[in-house]
C-alpha cells in the first residue's frame, strides 16, 4: 500500500527539464520575429518566433537562448512574463507554458500563464521616433522602413533598469540603444530561411542556404519546385553577427533558393534552382548565371572547383565554367542524367547521380560511369563525400544505406540503413571516426570500427527530425534542419 501511495505522489510532481542534460547542443533559429519582452533579475529577455534570446543586463552580452535544444516545448514562442518573487520566467507556447529558473537552468511545465503582468508603461511615456537608425533605414512610431519602402512592425518595447532602451521588430530582429545617445542597433539572429539545405565554411564564416516555405530539398529537386525570393545568410562566429542577402533586394542576387554552397580562395558559389550564383569577396559582387551550353533550365544541382574550371552539376548532366574567362563549354555525354552530388577525393571527381556513380580524374574531363563488382553503386546516388586516404563515402536510395569504396582496391563495402524505408540520404560528413548521415528521420551517426549506427533526434537536442545538410568541423557537427540549425560540440557521446 506504501509503495502505491509513493508511486501516486511521483506522478503529481512536476517533471522539469535540466537544460544541462543537453548542454552540448545549441539551436540557431530564426529570432527575428519578436512577440514580447521581459525584465528578469541579471537578464532581459526576448520572445521569438524561434525561442527566447536572453541578454546579460551586466555585461551587456547576449547569453546562449532558451530552445527546444533546451527543453521549451514549441520555438513559438506566444508571450513571456517574469516573476520576481519566484525568479521565474513563464514562457507560452502552442505547447504550453513553460516556467525556467534561471538559477537552476531548468523548465518546468506550469498550469497557466500568470493574468497579472507588468504594464508597458514605456509605450506611452517614449516617442520611438526620437531614435537613430543606420542609413537606409526609417523609424516612426510604431515601424521601421527601409530603403525599398518594405515596413517591419515594432511588436516590443522596454526600457530596463540601466536605462536601454529596448526594441521588437517582426522581421529585424531586437533592437537596443542607450537613453543618452538614442542610436539603435538592430542585432538579428539566426538563418533568414529556416528551412536549411546547405552549409560552406570559410574561416570565420558560416554561410547557410536554405528553401522558403516546408518543402524538402529532396521533393523540391524531384518535383522542381522553389519559391521565388528567398535569403542567404552569413554567420560570423568570431564576432557573432548574423548578415542576411535577400533576393532581390541585393543587386545579381536574382534568387535563393539554395541546395549546395562552394567557397573557394576569391568566391563563393551557391547553386539554386534560380542558376548558379556567384559572390566575389575582395568586391562583395554578386552575380547569377541563368543560362549554360549544352543543358536545358536555370536548375543547378551541385558544383566542384578543378583548378581553373568550376563542375556544374544541373538535372540534365554536367556543364563546365571557365572561371578565369567567365564562360561555358558544354560537356558530351552523360544526358538526361540527374547529378546530385558532386565531391573531390582519392586522386578522382566524383559525381552521385541518378544512374549510379561517375568519376573523372583530377584536371581530366573524361567522366566514366564506375560499377564496383557487386553492384552496389549502380542505382541512385544522392550524397558523395570524401574521407581518408582513398576512401569515398556514397548515400544510396535504394536499398537505403551507405557505401564505403576503397578507391585502391576498388572494394565496396555496405552499411544498410533500413529504417530509411526510401527516404533520401541528404548529405554525408566523415571524420576519423565515425560518419555522419542527415536523413529524413533524424541525424544518423556510423562508429567506423563497430559498424554501430546511433540515430539522432528531437529527443536528443536537434531542432528538427528532418536533416537536410551535415557539416563536421574540429569543434562538432552543424545539421541544417527543416526547422532551423543545430550544432552538436564533439561527437555526442
Amino acid at each position: 500500500m506504501i509503495t502505491r501511495y509513493l508511486f501516486l505522489l511521483l506522478l503529481c510532481i512536476p517533471c522539469a527539464v535540466h537544460a544541462a542534460d543537453r548542454r552540448d547542443w545549441t539551436t540557431y533559429t530564426n529570432m527575428n520575429y519578436v512577440t514580447s519582452f521581459a525584465e528578469g533579475d541579471r537578464e532581459v529577455y526576448a520572445g521569438t518566433t524561434g525561442g527566447v534570446r536572453r541578454f546579460n543586463l551586466f555585461t551587456g552580452k547576449e547569453e546562449k537562448p532558451l530552445t527546444t535544444a533546451e527543453g521549451l516545448r514549441d520555438n513559438r514562442v506566444r508571450r513571456i512574463a517574469y516573476d520576481h518573487r519566484m525568479g521565474e520566467l513563464y514562457i507560452d507556447t502552442p505547447g504550453g507554458v513553460d516556467r525556467w529558473g534561471p538559477a537552476s537552468e531548468m523548465f518546468f511545465p506550469s498550469a497557466r500563464f500568470p493574468e497579472e503582468t507588468p504594464a508597458d508603461a514605456f509605450k506611452d511615456t517614449f516617442n520611438l521616433s526620437t531614435l537613430f537608425l543606420k542609413p537606409g533605414l526609417f523609424l516612426q512610431e510604431d515601424e521601421i522602413r527601409d530603403r525599398l519602402f518594405r515596413t517591419y512592425r515594432v511588436t516590443g518595447r522596454l526600457v530596463d533598469r540601466w536605462n536601454h532602451i529596448w526594441v521588437g521588430t517582426w522581421g529585424l530582429g531586437v533592437g537596443v540603444a542607450d537613453v543618452r545617445d538614442r542610436m539603435l542597433d538592430l542585432m538579428p539572429r539566426g538563418p533568414a530561411e529556416n528551412n536549411v539545405t546547405a552549409f560552406g565554411t570559410d574561416g570565420d564564416d558560416l554561410w547557410v542556404g536554405g528553401l522558403k516555405g516546408e518543402t524538402s530539398a529532396f521533393e523540391a529537386r524531384s518535383r522542381g519546385l522553389f519559391n521565388a525570393g528567398g535569403a542567404i545568410t552569413r554567420y560570423n562566429r568570431r564576432e557573432g553577427t548574423w548578415t542576411t542577402y535577400e533576393a532581390g533586394a541585393v543587386f545579381g542576387l536574382d534568387g535563393a533558393d539554395v541546395l549546395s554552397i562552394l567557397p573557394d580562395d576569391a568566391n563563393v558559389w551557391f547553386t539554386s534552382f534560380s542558376g548558379l550564383i556567384r559572390y566575389e569577396k575582395e568586391s562583395g559582387v554578386w552575380r547569377t548565371y541563368r543560362s549554360f551550353r549544352g543543358v536545358p533550365g536555370t536548375q543547378v544541382t551541385d558544383a566542384l572547383r578543378d583548378g581553373g574550371w568550376l563542375w556544374v552539376g544541373t538535372p540534365t548532366g554536367l556543364t563546365l565554367l571557365s572561371v578565369p574567362g567567365d564562360s561555358t563549354l558544354s560537356i558530351a555525354g552523360g544526358k538526361n542524367t540527374y547529378i546530385y552530388d558532386l565531391e573531390k577525393g582519392a586522386g578522382f571527381l566524383w559525381a552521385g547521380t541518378s544512374r549510379g556513380v561517375f568519376r573523372c580524374p583530377v584536371g581530366s574531363a573524361a567522366w566514366k560511369r564506375f560499377q564496383d563488382p557487386r553492384g552496389d553503386l549502380s542505382g541512385e546516388i544522392t550524397s558523395v563525400a570524401a574521407g581518408p586516404e582513398d576512401e569515398v563515402w556514397f548515400g544510396v536510395l535504394s536499398p537505403p544505406g551507405l557505401v564505403r569504396l576503397s578507391v585502391r582496391s576498388d572494394s565496396a563495402t555496405r552499411y544498410p540503413l533500413p529504417e530509411l524505408a526510401g527516404r533520401p540520404i541528404a548529405g554525408v560528413a566523415v571524420d576519423p571516426g565515425h560518419v555522419w548521415v542527415a536523413t529524413e528521420i533524424g541525424a544518423m551517426r556510423l562508429d567506423r570500427k563497430t559498424g554501430a549506427w546511433r540515430r539522432f533526434t528531437r529527443a536528443d537536442g536537434l531542432v528538427n527530425d528532418r536533416v537536410q545538410a551535415v557539416l563536421r568541423e574540429k569543434d562538432g557537427v552543424w545539421f541544417g534542419t527543416a526547422e532551423g540549425i543545430s550544432h552538436l560540440r564533439g561527437d555526442g557521446d
